[in-house]
Order: structure tokens, then sequence, then C-alpha cells
């Protein structure tokens, strides 16, 4: 969406992309195809406008997990905020911490959407090589700027 300085409404654009899950309960997505269909929507945007782009912000999904490596290369799918592969993970943390002590240290339950647990999923991410967990949204602005 592309707004002037007073705050008026000129351009947006929407692109989808796919969605895997390839277990029951697994929720994932490829950050490359995310990163091609926002440059797509930036580029019909910024197509649309007669004027220079002055400023660019980002929104998106919360909650979902890209794993990086040290080079900020992606090293797995992005797991969604929907994914409930940490279920048990989940339980063993409100079994060993106590629901309401979790509360009170954590201000919310363990909860499968939750990034918290996901680093601890070495089954399904090699830790050894985990050097950053942003949000699916904030690696489009991490390759955009090119540096953290």
């Amino acid at each position: 969406m592309a707004i002037d300085t007073t705050g008026k409404f000129l351009a947006a654009a929407t692109e989808g992309y796919p969605l895997a899950t390839p277990r029951p309960g697994w929720t994932e997505q490829d950050p490359e195809t995310g990163w091609v269909a926002s440059m797509a929507a930036l580029r019909r945007v910024t197509s649309e406008l007669a004027m220079p782009v002055l400023s660019v912000g980002l929104a998106g999904q919360m909650h979902g997990s890209v794993f990086l490596d040290k080079e900020d290369r992606v090293i797995r799918p992005a797991l969604l905020w929907s994914d409930q592969r940490t279920a048990r993970q989940c339980a063993a943390i409100t079994e060993r911490v106590g629901e309401k002590r979790l509360l009170r240290i954590a201000g919310n339950p363990a909860l499968t959407g939750h990034r918290a647990v996901r680093p601890g999923l070495s089954r399904y991410a090699v830790i050894a090589f985990l050097s950053a967990e942003p949000f699916p949204v904030s690696t489009v602005g991490l390759r955009r700027r090119g540096r953290r």
C-alpha cells in the first residue's frame, strides 16, 4: 500500500504464495517465495506512483520462525504461527515450570504458535547452525537492507 505525506491512499497490491503442510498439524512456507511475492507487490505499487518513494514500511505475520545461519541464509522452511509440532514441548514446559508460575514469568502459557519453544526443536532445525530466528516479515526487511 502506498500513501502520500498527508496519509492519502495512492495504491495497493497483494501477492499470494503457497503454504506447505508436510504433515498434519505442520504449517511451513519457503521464505524465498515470500520475498518474491513481496518484491512483486512492491513493484506493482511503485509502478502506479507519480512520485518517488520516500520510505518503505513492512507488515506481516507474527509468531512465524525463519531460521538463519550466521551469514543470514535460510536453513529450513519457516515454521508458521499455526504450526502445532511443539505441542509436546509446550506440555513439558508447563509441567516442569507449572502453569501459574509460567504465566507469572512469561505472561503467556506455552503455546504451539509462539516462537519461544521452537529453537529447542533440534530434530527439526540444526541448532548448531542457527544464528537468528526473525519473524517472516523481518527477513524481507533484512534482505532489502542486506544487513541486520
